[in-house]
């Protein structure tokens, strides 16, 4: 698989995770305590990342990376009530992709 459509095939699941991410907030949003969609959360960046640094995509990995790490602070604290406003960061575009 060329790079092209290596990239295409991030986009398209980046779009993919995006909605799932969102409908995970907006249960914790109801459910502050819910611990399962908080790792959930996790895990998408955890994967978004990755994937982002392995397509050489610096802006979008260190996005991911960074709220990723929140992800992980909330995670300790056990509660996700420290999410509020979360969604305007997560906005993967394909303006950020070389």
């Amino acid at each position: 698989m060329n790079q092209a459509s290596l990239l295409q095939l991030f986009v398209q699941e980046a779009q993919e995770q995006q909605a799932i991410f969102e409908q995970y907030l907006a249960q914790l949003e109801s459910n502050p305590d819910d611990l399962a969609g908080l790792d959930a959360l996790f895990r998408i960046m955890h994967t978004l990342k990755a994937n982002a640094m392995a397509l050489e995509q610096k802006p979008i990995g260190e996005l991911a990376h960074f709220l990723e790490d929140l992800l992980n602070l909330v995670r300790k604290k056990n509660s996700a009530s420290r999410l509020t406003g979360l969604p305007i960061y997560f906005r993967p575009t394909t303006s950020s992709i070389k």
